[in-house]
């Protein structure tokens, strides 16, 4: 005889959503698009790195759109659990579920929820996501009005599933026309900074430094609120100035808190537990590149014999679904971004593993032979392409230079790469930094080299694009001086060049 189950004393139709104990702070945008998903699709999976706000963003919706589900919104956290078998009985315990039978978990689970019309979320399923996947299959075929909505720092790779990632919140500067007062991180940081010190108020004398603050902090909530509760102890200066170990200082969050989320390391340290090895090793490695960059880069930079460049494109996609890069696509294509926290955690475990002065000479090859093909095709047809690439390269390029000019034995390379670059300095908007950097190398490799003198003539072009054509005309003159003792003829035809373009500046004729 099958026995049948009860619906428990005290089970309320309008479910169990746990009340928000704190204000929500932006995010208007993606609560928009997160709505509209939801309405769209009946599985909702929100992603993104550890601590970037993903339950807080969704119990934020849940409380918007309780009043839509006749039979409630029932909240299962998966949080705590370490066992991926009870991942069933956890969801049906949240739900309230009386069942005496002795039939499979989840075949009782889909007949309580039945034609029930309700929302479910599934919380916190990247540990267990192979259990949470199986289960939100089972229930959504057997029961037609249930929608779920899960939170995971990887997707549940259902085929129906509509994947919405939480980006970091929006820092300073990313909109150069917004107000600081109403950034959302700032907003964030003065909400929390407020509770944590009744007294705190934000205004015109430290808005400076608490945008910077935010800015340097990613846009991470958990990292925001971290920080705002460090004001118990130390000023908003005093914070900014020992940012340089963020880890160390942003610890100490709320008791009841996981111990995941007490610490800004161990939120980042529980999405490197979720990686595969080689995804680890990978996101080490990525640590060497300021900014975004192309897959090319990477395949380039990041492969050996233990990652062959051939799998460089499965893992980058891997640590794309586990929230650790950033995708960013564009008309000028798709680029790839680990954010500064996540970069230096990466870095970290490069230097334990003993390859980041190998990491970062591959990354100073690849950004020379990317200079040097890019100024064999500057006057040709493709020239708006490397405009645009050379300009997002920007950083990148910086690093590999600061590394060429402070690495003994490779200050040729860092002429070798200013250089190359001429077309850079001087028509996409750098002159200033081009000439700091061709001065400061110059001095670097004193003795007389073709490489040298490339540098001279390239010096002098930039200062003419300066206006300062006296600096140029001496910068040609030595040019052709130099070109002479080494030999270089090419050298000595555009010292000429540029000798005539500095005098053309000058007026004579």
């Amino acid at each position: 005889m099958r026995l049948r189950m009860a619906t428990p004393t005290g089970w309320r139709r309008e479910g169990n959503l746990p009340a928000e104990l704190t204000s929500f702070v932006g995010r208007t945008r993606l609560l928009a698009n997160l709505k509209r998903h939801l309405g769209e699709s009946r599985l909702v999976t929100v992603t993104g790195i550890g601590g970037v706000g993903k339950s807080r963003t969704v119990l934020r919706l849940a409380h918007q759109v309780r009043a839509q589900y006749a039979d409630g919104v029932w909240f299962a956290d998966l949080a705590r659990l370490q066992d991926a078998g009870m991942v069933k009985h956890t969801i049906s315990s949240a739900l309230r579920i009386a069942d005496q039978s002795s039939r499979a978990e989840s075949e009782s689970l889909s007949e309580w929820v039945g034609e029930r019309d309700m929302l479910l979320i599934i919380d916190t399923c990247e540990h267990v996501v192979q259990g949470c996947a199986e289960l939100v299959h089972e229930l959504l075929e057997a029961a037609p009005n249930l929608k779920v909505l899960a939170t995971s720092r990887q997707s549940l790779h259902l085929p129906y599933e509509h994947v919405v990632p939480v980006p970091p919140l929006q820092v300073p500067g990313d909109d150069p026309a917004e107000n600081l007062f109403t950034n959302e991180s700032v907003q964030l940081f003065a909400a929390r900074a407020g509770a944590s010190v009744p007294d705190f108020q934000l205004d015109e004398s430290n808005i400076g430094t608490v945008a910077e603050l935010c800015r340097r902090l990613d846009g991470i909530p958990l990292a925001i609120e971290l920080a705002a509760v460090r004001l118990r102890a130390l000023s908003v200066d005093q914070i900014l100035g020992l940012l340089a170990d963020r880890f160390s200082l942003l610890a100490g969050a709320s008791r009841t808190a996981l111990p995941r989320h007490q610490t800004l390391r161990a939120a980042i340290g529980w999405s490197h537990e979720l990686c595969e090895p080689a995804e680890r090793l990978l996101w080490a490695r990525l640590s060497v590149f300021a900014g975004d960059f192309e897959l090319d880069a990477a395949r380039f930079v990041c492969s050996d014999g233990r990652l062959p460049s051939e799998d460089i494109t499965d893992l980058v996609t891997g640590l794309v679904e586990k929230s650790v890069l950033l995708i960013r696509s564009n008309h000028a294509g798709v680029r790839y971004k680990l954010i500064d926290t996540l970069a230096e955690y990466g870095d970290e475990w490069l230097d334990k593993l003993g390859q980041r002065e190998q990491m970062r000479q591959r990354h100073l090859e690849y950004y020379l032979s990317l200079a040097q093909r890019s100024e064999d095709a500057w006057s040709g047809p493709r020239q708006i392409y490397w405009f645009v690439r050379m300009r997002q390269e920007h950083d990148n390029v910086r690093v590999a230079l600061e590394h060429a000019l402070k690495t003994p034995g490779r200050e040729i390379q860092a002429l070798t790469l200013l250089s190359s670059l001429w077309f850079m300095w001087v028509c996409c908007g750098f002159a200033r930094e081009g000439r700091l950097y061709l001065e400061r190398a110059l001095e670097a490799n004193p003795e007389f080299s073709k490489e040298r003198c490339k540098a001279l003539w390239v010096l002098s072009y930039v200062k003419s694009a300066q206006g300062d054509s006296v600096g140029a005309q001496s910068s040609a003159e030595q040019c052709s001086t130099e070109a002479v003792r080494v030999g270089d003829s090419r050298a000595v035809i555009l010292a000429s060049k540029m000798q005539g373009t500095a005098a053309l500046l000058q007026g004579d004729l």
